[in-house]
């Protein structure tokens, strides 16, 4: 049988070593993009910690914090969305007989018939419920 989790470390840091990506979390294959989560997390990394790391000052684990911080809802957002859609899915799959064919689950039926709602759930997983954007700084020493 597959074990298949969702999970998250509660403390993705040390002093030295900051794990992102699915070094931090367990998310579902369903409904995921592995590669933007870890081009975003490196994006907040970058933006937290390369304004300290300029100017040669040792990262201090507030800074460690905050980006764990800042990457902890999106990542729990997806996490529930997969948790969500994986449930429908094999709620129909273990419950109906086996001749019956797979039917769409009843609370994706509004996004089928509106193509704005639609594109909301791909854009979503795609991009994430708040995607980081690299934050140009000049260092002045």
């Amino acid at each position: 049988m597959l074990w298949v989790e969702v999970s998250h470390l509660k403390c993705s840091y040390r002093l030295g070593l900051l794990l992102i990506c699915d070094a931090a979390h367990i998310m579902f294959l369903t409904g995921h993009v592995p590669i933007n989560d870890a081009l975003q997390g490196a994006v907040v990394a970058a933006n937290v910690l390369s304004p300290t790391l300029k100017l040669g000052i040792p990262v201090r684990e507030r800074d460690l914090t905050k980006v764990q911080r800042q990457r902890e809802l999106p990542i729990r957002f997806i996490q529930w969305m997969q948790a969500r859609a994986q449930n429908a899915v094999f709620a129909q799959i273990l419950n109906e007989p086996r001749n019956r064919v797979f039917t769409v689950p009843q609370v994706a039926l509004p996004l089928l018939r509106a193509s704005r709602l639609l594109a909301l759930p791909a854009r979503l997983l795609s991009f994430g419920l708040c995607p980081p954007h690299v934050q140009a700084r000049r260092v002045y020493q």
